[in-house]
């Protein structure tokens, strides 16, 4: 299966078909729903965005009719009614979990990495990401059938680096590699994106 990294446009066009073939399925209960939904991520790694730009995705139904983009929600469908905003290096770990295949020893330490890494910080008090809902408030039952899939599905499909691997200035609770999100011999020497971007591009 092919896998891509976290929130790149590539990522955003696989989570399109995703969401797309689950609003194919449950088109006529969505006829009478409009809603938006965004999650956007600064502070994303050089090697996957090098023009320092936003990773993120949205998904937009309009009566039935649903579409995914990539990066942040654009301005004319603004605002969205669930927008999640953070920092993609504590979020990474978490983000990509394959929910349904974790032990319970797994569940415990995402469990206990979520309190660590996505507390709120000691001296702003502010979370690594966090999320505001218009009065529409969070997915009615229809848009949940399509879009309850979407983080196991993207998970499988996402890829295994993380940022610390190639930059020693990131938080060691943001950097240390866990075994809820990858197994210990995972090789991170081959994809050498302390040199290289994802698109061949000497860094």
């Amino acid at each position: 299966m092919p896998r891509f990294v976290f929130m790149t446009p590539e990522w955003a066009t696989t989570a399109r078909f995703v969401v797309s073939a689950r609003a194919e399925k449950y088109r006529d209960q969505l006829s009478n729903i409009e809603y938006t939904f965004s999650e956007v991520f600064a502070d994303t790694p050089g090697y996957a965005f090098p023009d320092g730009s936003y990773g993120g995705f949205w998904v937009r139904c309009d009566h039935g009719n649903v579409t995914v983009g990539a990066g942040p929600l654009p301005e004319a469908l603004q605002p969205a009614d669930l927008q999640g905003m953070g920092l993609y290096t504590p979020v990474l770990s978490a983000g990509r979990t394959v929910n349904a295949a974790l032990t319970e020893e797994e569940q415990q330490q995402l469990e206990e990495y979520s309190k660590v890494a996505l507390g709120p910080d000691k001296h702003t008090g502010r979370r690594p990401m966090n999320f505001t809902l218009s009065e529409k408030g969070p997915f009615g039952p229809e848009l949940s059938r399509v879009m309850e899939v979407l983080h196991d599905e993207m998970s499988k499909r996402t890829a295994g680096d993380l940022p610390g691997d190639y930059d020693d200035s990131i938080k060691p609770e943001w950097a240390t590699p866990n075994q809820f999100d990858r197994p210990d011999g995972y090789d991170k020497s081959w994809l050498r994106y302390d040199e290289v971007d994802i698109f061949g591009n000497s860094r």
